[in-house]
C-alpha cells in the first residue's frame, strides 16, 4: 500500500471513529445538551449540577423550579409538589453561585417554558452586596455548554469523561439529587478552632452610596426584573438563615449594620412585585441559635429545608410592607445584644 493511500486510510479511520464516538454522546447526551433523557433510568450526579442545569430548563417537563445555591440542595421536590399543588418540580441549583448566574438559569427557563407556575428561590444574604455582574469562581464550570457556541461543543462530544457518564444508569430521585443529608451537624462541626466571639465588639461600618447603588442594581437586574416580567408566576423567595456563628462573624468584623441595611434595601425592592412572597427566617432565633441545625456556619441541615417549605406554605415569617420594619428592628436588637461568648459554653 502506497504511503499516500495508507495515510488517507488512517485519516478516514480516525474521522470515522471520532464521528461514531461523538454520535454516541450526542444520542445518549448525559448532560442534556441537545435533548432530554432518552430513557427513564438516566443518571444524575450532583457533582455535575452545572453541566445539567441548562438542559434541565430547556428540555425537561416541569411547572415549578427550586433555584439557588447549596442552601437549596436539600429541598425535597415531593414536599414542594404536595404542599403547593404543582405537578412536576425540578432543582436547578449551583453551589457557590451568585445572583447573576442563578438569574441566567431562570431567564433561560422562561424562554423555553413560559408557563412556570411556581419558583422557590433562595436569596443568599452574603450575595446581596455583590456587583450585579459578579460571578463566582465556579461559574465558568461547563460554560461551554451554555454559551450557544457550537464550535466548542467538541469539548463535550469528544470527551472521554462524558462517554463514561453516558454509560451510567440509575434510579432518578429528585428528592435526593444534590442532597447531602449524611453531613454531620452540631457545635463541634460548626465552630472552628480560630473563631473568636469575645472581647470588644468593634464599631460597626455604615452603608455608603457606592454600596447602596451596587445593591440596588444587583437586586433589580438579577431578582426583581424577571419577576416583574413574569406576572403569572408565583415567586417564593427567602433570605437564607445562617447560624448564630455567622452573625457573630458579622458583628466582630464590623459588618452587622451593613448586612441588615442591605436586607432592608433588598426587601423594599422585592416587595414591589405583586407576585412575590418574601420570607426571612433570620428572626427564627430558636432555629438560628441551635447549632445542631447546622453543618457549618451557614449551611443548615436537611430538616431545616423541610421546615422552610412548610413555613412558606403556611405564610409564617413572611415579610410585607406592614411588618418589615419591625423585622429589621427585631434582628438588629437581637444580634447586637446577643452574648456571643455563650457559644463557648
Amino acid at each position: 500500500m502506497k504511503s499516500s493511500t495508507f495515510n488517507r486510510f488512517v485519516i478516514i479511520v480516525i474521522v470515522l471513529g471520532l464521528t461514531i464516538f461523538g454520535g454516541v454522546i450526542v444520542y445518549r447526551d448525559p448532560f442534556f445538551h441537545y435533548h432530554g433523557p432518552i430513557r427513564n433510568d438516566y443518571n444524575l450526579d450532583g457533582a455535575y449540577a452545572r453541566y445539567y442545569n441548562d438542559g434541565f430548563v430547556k428540555f425537561f417537563d416541569y411547572d415549578a423550579i427550586i433555584l439557588g445555591t447549596s442552601m437549596c440542595n436539600n429541598f425535597k421536590v415531593s414536599t414542594l409538589q404536595e404542599l403547593f399543588g404543582v405537578d412536576k418540580a425540578i432543582k436547578v441549583n449551583a453551589s457557590g453561585s451568585f445572583f447573576n448566574e442563578t438569574n441566567v438559569y431562570l431567564q433561560e427557563a422562561f424562554v423555553h417554558n413560559p408557563d412556570i407556575k411556581l419558583i422557590v428561590r433562595g436569596v443568599d444574604c452574603d450575595c446581596i452586596e455583590l456587583d450585579k455582574s459578579e460571578k463566582s469562581r465556579f461559574s465558568e464550570e461547563a460554560y461551554y455548554l451554555r454559551d450557544n457556541n457550537i464550535f466548542n461543543d467538541v469539548n463535550y462530544v469528544l470527551n472521554k469523561k462524558v462517554m463514561i457518564e453516558s454509560n451510567k444508569t440509575g434510579v432518578v430521585d429528585w428528592d435526593e439529587y444534590l442532597s447531602w443529608r449524611w453531613q454531620p451537624s452540631g457545635k463541634q462541626v460548626v465552630m472552628g478552632e480560630n473563631d473568636l466571639y469575645c472581647g470588644l465588639i468593634p464599631e460597626q461600618k455604615q452603608m455608603d452610596d457606592e454600596k447602596y447603588y451596587r445593591i440596588v442594581e444587583n437586586i433589580e437586574e438579577n431578582i426583581v426584573m424577571i419577576m416583574r416580567d413574569s406576572p403569572d408566576t408565583q415567586f417564593y423567595l427567602f433570605f437564607t438563615p445562617y447560624s448564630i456563628c455567622a452573625w457573630g462573624d458579622l458583628i466582630y468584623n464590623g459588618d452587622l449594620e451593613i448586612q441588615i441595611h442591605a436586607q432592608k434595601i433588598a426587601i423594599e425592592q422585592i416587595l414591589q412585585c405583586e407576585n412575590v412572597h418574601l420570607f426571612s427566617f433570620c428572626n427564627n432565633f430558636d432555629m438560628v441559635c441551635n447549632l445542631d441545625n447546622y453543618i457549618d456556619k451557614k449551611h443548615y441541615a436537611y430538616w431545616i429545608n423541610e421546615e422552610i417549605l412548610n413555613y412558606m406554605h403556611e405564610g409564617q415569617y413572611q415579610l410585607t410592607f406592614d411588618n418589615y420594619d419591625e423585622y429589621l428592628d427585631e434582628i438588629t436588637a437581637f444580634y447586637t445584644a446577643y452574648s456571643y461568648d455563650k457559644l463557648y459554653e
